[in-house]
C-alpha cells in the first residue's frame, strides 16, 4: 500500500510538470451566470442550484440538475446564513426528510445523521467528505460534526440513494458533500462575528481570504465556547483551516487545504423517565468527557487537456485523536491517508453529447482502539477502487446514466477484545442505471437502480467493551435502491422536486440488545420525500415546505415485519422569510418527527416520542455589517432526538435536548 501511495504521487506530479506540453484551450461557459445579490434572495435553502458542479467529482464539469438521476438538495452559503443555524446539523436536519440524532445533547458534535432511514443507533450510514476528504472513521462511521464549524461552509449538497459510485464506497443512504469556503474576488476581504447566547454561548469568527494574480486563498478562525444545558455538559472548541488554489495557467490549478481542530467537551448520561419529570438537566450516571483533535490536509491537480479532457488527482491525510474518559480512558487514534487519480471526457455532436468520467482510489487506514489501563486493540485496513460513469444525452429529451464501481478493503486484526487476530477481506461491487426525460426546460423525470456497498467498520468487527460477543463474522452491506422522481419549475413561487423509492438491505449491521451483538439483517425501506418552494411580491416572502415519509421494516427472520428502531417514519419542516424593509427581515422554521419505536427496541414494545421544534431569527442586514437574533426552539419544546433503551426498558435511554435558548451575534465585513 506505501508502494501504491507513492504511485499516485509519482503520477501526480508528472501530471503536473508536463501540463506544458499539452495544446489546452480555456473550457467553454456551460452555464448562465446569474446576479451574485439576486440569486440569494430566490435560493431557500430547499433549493437546487442551477449548475451542480461537484455531480461528477471533476471541478469545472458541470451538470444541469434536470439531468442527474437522483434527488438532490443543495443549500450554499448565504441561505446557511439566513438560517440561523448555530451548528452544521442545525442546517442538515432542514433539508427533506433528514433527521439527526444528537447524542451529545446539544452540542451539534457527534450527532448521526438519518437518511432515509437508515441509521443504527449512533452510527450513519451516510458518506460525508469535506473539500473531497473522507470525514467517516474507519472505527464506527462517525463523523465529528463539531469540527465541520457552520460558519466556514460555503456550499453543502445531500445526494440521496445510491451516489457511491463516483463519492465512493459506504454510502448506503447517500452522500453528503461540503465544500469550504475559497477566496475572494479582492486581494483581501473577509469579515469577523460574535455570537453570544443562553448558557454561556460564546463563539467567535474571523474569515479572511481574496485573489491576486494566479492564486487565491483563504483563511478562517472559529472559537466556540458553551457551558451546556445539562449539569456537568461543557464544550470548548477551535478550528482553524486555510486554503489556496495556484492556477499558473488557465488549464491547470492545484488546490490545497488543511484544517486542525481540537475540543474537550463534557457530556450527559441518559436518564430515567422518572429522572425526567423529576430533573431535565440531571447529568445522569453515565458521563465523563471526550478530548478530539483532529488534522487534516488534501491537495488537488486539475488540468484540462484540451476541451475534451480534465485530469484531477488528490492526495489527502487525516487524523483523528480521541480520549474518551468515564470509568477508564478508553482511547481512539485513527491515521487516514490515501490518494487517487479521475479523468474525464466530454464528446458530441447536434444530436448527442457524452461525458465519461473514470478512476481509482487507495487508502490505508488505522485504528487503535481500547482502554488505556490495558491492552488497545489494533486494526489496519487497506484497500482500493476503481469506477467508471457514463453520462449519455440524446436529441436534447433523454439522459442516460450507467456506471459501476469495485471496492476491495483488506483488514489486518489484533483485536483484544473481542480476541481475535487475523486477516479479513471484503470486497463487492456498485453498479447504477438511470434514465431522465426533459419534458421542457422547467421539467424533468427520473428513474433510476443503484447498488450502494458497505464494508464493515472496526465498531461492528470488533464490540470493544464488555458483555459485548465476537462480531467479526459480520457480512457487508449491500443496498438496492430503486427511485423515480419529478423536477418542476412551475413558477418562481413554485418549484417541487420529489422522489419514490425502494431501498432492500442484505446483511444490513444492526446492534441486538438481546444478544449484545452486532448482527446481520434483512431489511427494507420504502419512502417518499416532496418538497417545495419559492417566492413572492419580488421575493419579498420566500418559504418552502418538505415531507418525507420512511418505512423502515425487517423482511426477513423472526422480525419480518417489525419496524426498524430508531427511524423516523415522518418528517415535516415548514419555512418562511419575510423582508419586512431592505434592511430588516424575519424568518421562521419548524420541524416535526414522528419516530415509532426507540433505539435498540427490536420488539417494537417502546414508543418513541413525536415532537416539534420551532426556531426564529431577525436580521438587521447592511451592505458593511448585519445584527442578528435568533430563538431556537421557541415553543419550549421538551423532547429528545437521540431516544434510546435497553432493547427491553427505557432504563436510561432518556436524552433531553435544549429547552428555549436565545442567541444574539454581530457580523461585519472587512
Amino acid at each position: 500500500m506505501r508502494f501504491s501511495i507513492r504511485f499516485v504521487f509519482a503520477l501526480l506530479l508528472c501530471v503536473f510538470f508536463d501540463s506544458a506540453a499539452f495544446s489546452a484551450e480555456t473550457q467553454k461557459e456551460k452555464s448562465v451566470s446569474l446576479d451574485a445579490a439576486d440569486e440569494s434572495r430566490t435560493r431557500p435553502p430547499w433549493a437546487l442550484d442551477d449548475v451542480v458542479v461537484t455531480a461528477k467529482r471533476i471541478p469545472g464539469l458541470q451538470m444541469d440538475p434536470h439531468s442527474i438521476p437522483a434527488h438532490i438538495t443543495v443549500i450554499p452559503a448565504e441561505e446557511i446564513a439566513r438560517t440561523g443555524a448555530r451548528t452544521t446539523l442545525d442546517v442538515l436536519q432542514q433539508m427533506p426528510g433528514v433527521s439527526v440524532l444528537d447524542t451529545r445533547f446539544g452540542m451539534g458534535a457527534d450527532g448521526s445523521v438519518n437518511l432515509r432511514g437508515i441509521v443504527n443507533g449512533s452510527r450513519s450510514a451516510v458518506l460525508v467528505l469535506v473539500d473531497g476528504i473522507r470525514q467517516n472513521r474507519v472505527t464506527g462511521d462517525e463523523v465529528h460534526w463539531l469540527a465541520i464549524p457552520v460558519n466556514q461552509i460555503e456550499r453543502m449538497e445531500v445526494l440521496r440513494g445510491g451516489a457511491g459510485t463516483i463519492y465512493g464506497e459506504g454510502a448506503l443512504a447517500g452522500v453528503i458533500n461540503i465544500v469550504t469556503k475559497r477566496g475572494g474576488p479582492r486581494p483581501l476581504g473577509g469579515d469577523s462575528s460574535l455570537e453570544t447566547g443562553s448558557y454561556g454561548w460564546l463563539r467567535s469568527v474571523i474569515n479572511a481570504g481574496g485573489a491576486k494574480d494566479a492564486w487565491s486563498y483563504n483563511f478562517s478562525v472559529t472559537r466556540q465556547l458553551w457551558d451546556g444545558y445539562r449539569d456537568s455538559t461543557s464544550s470548548r472548541a477551535s478550528t482553524v483551516s486555510a486554503s489556496a488554489t495556484w492556477t499558473p495557467r488557465p488549464e491547470t490549478s492545484i488546490d490545497m487545504t488543511t484544517s486542525f481542530h481540537d475540543d474537550t467537551s463534557h457530556f450527559a448520561g441518559g436518564l430515567t423517565t422518572a429522572t425526567v419529570e423529576r430533573d431535565r438537566r440531571n447529568p445522569g450516571t453515565f458521563s465523563g468527557f471526550f478530548e478530539d483533535k483532529i488534522a487534516q490536509f488534501g491537495a488537488t491537480v486539475t488540468q484540462q487537456i484540451g476541451e475534451a479532457w480534465t485530469l484531477v488527482g488528490n492526495l489527502f491525510a487525516r487524523q483523528w485523536d480521541e480520549d474518551i474518559t468515564t470509568t477508564g480512558t478508553f482511547a481512539n487514534i485513527a491515521p487516514s491517508h490515501g490518494g487517487g487519480l479521475r479523468a474525464a471526457h466530454e464528446m458530441g455532436r447536434d444530436f448527442w453529447h457524452a461525458a465519461t468520467v473514470a478512476g481509482f482510489e487507495l487508502f490505508d487506514e488505522k485504528a487503535t482502539t481500547g482502554l488505556r489501563t490495558s491492552t488497545l486493540s489494533e486494526s489496519n485496513r487497506e484497500g482500493g477502487a476503481a469506477f467508471i460513469e457514463e453520462t449519455l444525452k440524446l436529441f436534447q429529451k433523454w439522459v442516460l446514466t450507467a456506471g459501476v464501481r469495485y471496492d476491495k478493503s483488506f483488514y489486518k486484526e489484533d483485536l483484544a477484545f473481542p480476541t481475535f487476530t487475523g486477516k479479513i477481506k471484503f470486497s463487492g461491487s456498485s453498479p447504477k442505471v438511470g434514465l431522465n426525460y426533459l419534458l421542457n426546460d422547467t421539467a424533468s423525470t427520473y428513474v433510476s437502480w443503484a447498488r450502494s456497498f458497505k464494508a464493515p467498520n472496526i465498531d461492528d468487527l470488533d464490540a470493544v467493551l464488555p458483555p459485548f460477543t465476537d462480531s467479526v463474522d459480520v457480512k457487508p452491506q449491500v443496498a438496492d435502491t430503486a427511485e423515480t422522481g419529478v423536477r418542476w419549475d412551475a413558477a418562481p413561487w413554485a418549484k417541487f422536486q420529489g422522489a419514490v423509492f425502494h431501498t432492500h438491505i442484505d446483511n444490513e449491521i444492526i446492534f441486538n440488545a438481546g444478544t449484545f451483538s452486532n448482527q446481520n439483517f434483512t431489511t427494507r425501506r420504502v419512502g417518499t420525500e416532496w418538497s417545495v418552494h419559492g417566492g413572492r411580491w419580488n421575493d419579498r416572502l420566500l418559504y418552502g415546505a418538505t415531507y418525507a415519509l420512511v418505512k423502515a421494516r425487517f423482511s426477513k427472520g423472526d422480525l419480518t415485519g417489525n419496524v426498524i428502531p430508531g427511524t423516523p417514519e415522518h418528517i415535516i419542516t415548514l419555512r418562511a422569510s419575510y423582508r419586512i424593509a431592505p434592511w430588516l427581515e424575519a424568518a421562521s422554521d419548524y420541524r416535526w418527527v414522528d419516530t415509532p419505536f426507540r433505539i435498540n427496541n427490536l420488539a417494537n414494545t417502546l414508543p418513541g416520542d413525536i415532537y416539534g421544534v420551532a426556531d426564529m431569527s431577525l436580521r438587521y442586514l447592511r451592505p458593511r455589517h448585519e445584527i442578528y437574533f435568533t430563538i431556537q426552539n421557541f415553543l419550549d419544546e421538551e423532547y429528545s432526538s437521540f431516544q434510546s433503551s435497553s432493547g427491553t426498558a427505557v432504563s436510561t435511554g432518556e436524552n433531553p435536548a435544549p429547552p428555549r435558548t436565545f442567541l444574539i451575534g454581530a457580523k461585519v465585513k472587512l
